[in-house]
């Protein structure tokens, strides 16, 4: 598409501070223009730390259930996306869920 894609954490919009933002440069991003990342069917209060990879099946995130600082009960879950701005958890069953 020639966008180059940003996922970042917003602390000031927690519990929903999950963001994206686009820009046809690797630096040129307004994160003015930002939009608010949901996960369907994820329950989570807060998703963080996300890391997100492309490639020929779609868009892939990994994430934390962020609880609480040091949380023994937080865990990493797994979402897909067809575009990059809609996604879709597929932690139940999918075998990546880890507590740390």
């Amino acid at each position: 598409s020639g966008l180059c894609y940003m996922y970042y954490w917003h602390g000031w919009s927690e519990p929903e501070g999950l963001f994206l933002v686009t820009s046809p440069t690797e630096t040129g991003f307004d994160l003015n223009n930002s939009v608010n990342i949901r996960i369907e069917d994820d329950d989570s209060f807060m998703c963080k730390f996300s890391h997100v990879l492309r490639d020929t099946d779609g868009w892939h995130m990994v994430y934390s259930n962020f609880v609480l600082p040091h949380c023994p009960n937080s865990t990493v879950r797994y979402a897909t996306s067809n575009d990059g701005i809609r996604w879709h958890s597929q932690t139940k069953g999918c075998g990546l869920v880890s507590t740390y």
